[in-house]
């Protein structure tokens, strides 16, 4: 779903970017798209580079358990 919605969404911009200058773009947005790439660049490489780290295994399942007040006892999966 990230990777998609990702797509979805600079595809959008790259649109409005060819119907109206890079400047009215920018004020739109309201946030620096240059620092938001790098974000997601580093979440990136962080997710990939954990496993490095902690000699473990790239592709491999974690999980944990979390009380939430609210929702009570819940487990957070992850496909790492």
């Amino acid at each position: 779903g990230g990777l998609v919605g990702g797509l979805m969404t600079w595809g959008g911009i790259v649109l409005v970017v060819l119907g109206f200058d890079i400047k009215r773009v920018k004020g739109m947005l309201g946030v620096d798209y240059i620092k938001v790439m790098g974000v997601g660049v580093m979440f990136g490489m962080g997710s990939g580079g954990g496993g490095l780290f902690l000699n473990k295994r790239l592709l491999r399942h974690a999980y944990s358990y979390v009380y939430l007040r609210v929702l009570g006892k819940r487990s957070l999966d992850r496909g790492v």
